[in-house]
């Protein structure tokens, strides 16, 4: 189950959000600026986060900074009742997924995470299957000389009985 954080100074936006996001599935917190923001974050993996831009102490622009350094793979959707075109491609060129305006439709907010997290799930397969891949090419005994039927067979015994250390060790 994905893990999301609303950050908004607006109690009332901050708790629509989060009893929104619950009725979907997620598992979610919620903070009421971005220090306390950033203070979730550090203790908790979090796989997206809704925040507002404008908040006191740590706005949504910093916020969204100090995410990107802590946790890049985290996806960030910044939205603002105060809706500019050059905050909205600071925040877009710093990182963010998307930038939304309030009010906003729920049901737009509601495809845009989830096409968020999709995207998501998509990179971290990618990387397991590269990474699967890779590892099954090193095993192979590609670098070794011989195509007999007989180094065949010793390579096919070797493959059931040997660990994959002594496989990737032997076939550099």
């Amino acid at each position: 189950m994905e893990r999301i954080m609303v950050v908004d100074d607006e109690k009332s936006m901050r708790d629509f959000l989060s009893i929104m996001l619950k009725k979907e599935g997620y598992t979610v917190s919620a903070a009421k600026d971005g220090t306390e923001a950033k203070r979730l974050v550090d203790a908790d993996l979090v796989d997206l986060v809704v925040a507002d831009i404008k908040m006191p102490e740590t706005n949504g622009i910093e916020l969204l900074e100090y995410i990107r350094q802590v946790s890049p793979e985290t996806i960030v959707i910044m939205i603002t009742a105060y809706a500019s075109t050059e905050t909205a491609i600071q925040a877009l060129k710093l990182g963010a997924y998307d930038y939304i305006s309030k009010p906003f439709n729920v049901d737009e907010i509601k495809i845009i995470i989830e096409k968020a997290l999709e995207k998501k799930r998509l990179k971290e397969e990618n990387i397991y299957l590269k990474q699967e891949l890779q590892l099954r090419e090193r095993q192979r005994f590609d670098n070794i000389v011989g195509k007999n039927k007989k180094m065949v067979a010793i390579y096919r015994l070797i493959e059931q009985i040997a660990p994959g250390d002594f496989l990737q060790f032997y076939t550099r």
